[in-house]
C-alpha cells in the first residue's frame, strides 16, 4: 500500500514537472516575441538562456526527488 502511494506521488510529481516545462517553454516563446517586437535581440537571447537554465535546474531537482522518494 505504501509503495503504491509513493508511486502515485512520484507520477503526480513527474506530471507536474512536465507541465511546468511546457509553461516555461511558452514563457520563453512569449518573451522572444515581445523582445523581438521591441528590437531587443540581445535581451531576448539572455532571457531565453536564463529561463532554459532555470527550467533545466528545476527538472533535474525534480527528477532527483522522484528517484529519492522511490528508493
Amino acid at each position: 500500500m505504501a509503495h503504491d502511494v509513493r508511486h502515485f506521488i512520484s507520477c503526480v510529481k513527474l506530471l507536474t514537472d512536465v507541465g511546468y516545462y511546457f509553461v516555461v517553454q511558452t514563457l520563453v516563446l512569449a518573451s522572444c516575441v515581445v523582445f523581438s517586437s521591441l528590437n531587443v535581440g540581445t535581451h531576448c537571447i539572455y532571457v531565453i538562456t536564463q529561463l532554459l537554465n532555470f527550467s533545466a535546474q528545476r527538472l533535474y531537482i525534480g527528477r532527483q526527488l522522484i528517484d529519492f522518494s522511490v528508493v
